[in-house]
């Protein structure tokens, strides 16, 4: 399993990244919900990098993530602690990922 953070510069690292694991599970892995966080600006380069390399679909890019929200947490510690860690959890876990 292969781990690795985008962390704002989008670059020709990424198709190589990909081109290197061709067998890899695609993830995104974010604390914000889903229409806050960089996943809405991320998925569409990521989709063309693997465009690019016929790496598959806008689909096979997997969101691991809070669900869409207006608010950006639960507001309530005990919460927010046992979804980051179910968060961190499906983001590391072996197994394909089904999304959502």
């Amino acid at each position: 399993m292969l781990h690795f953070s985008l962390s704002g510069i989008f670059s020709c690292m990424t198709v190589h990244v990909c081109a290197i694991y061709t067998d890899a599970e695609i993830v995104w892995c974010q604390e914000e919900p889903m229409n806050m966080g960089a996943y809405s600006y991320i998925s569409p380069r990521l989709y063309s990098a693997m465009k690019t390399l016929g790496r598959g679909t806008f689909e096979d890019i997997k969101y691991v993530g809070r669900a869409p929200s207006a608010a950006t947490a639960t507001g309530f510690l005990t919460v927010h602690v046992q979804e980051q860690s179910e968060l961190v959890k499906k983001a590391l876990q072996p197994e394909p990922i089904k999304f959502p």
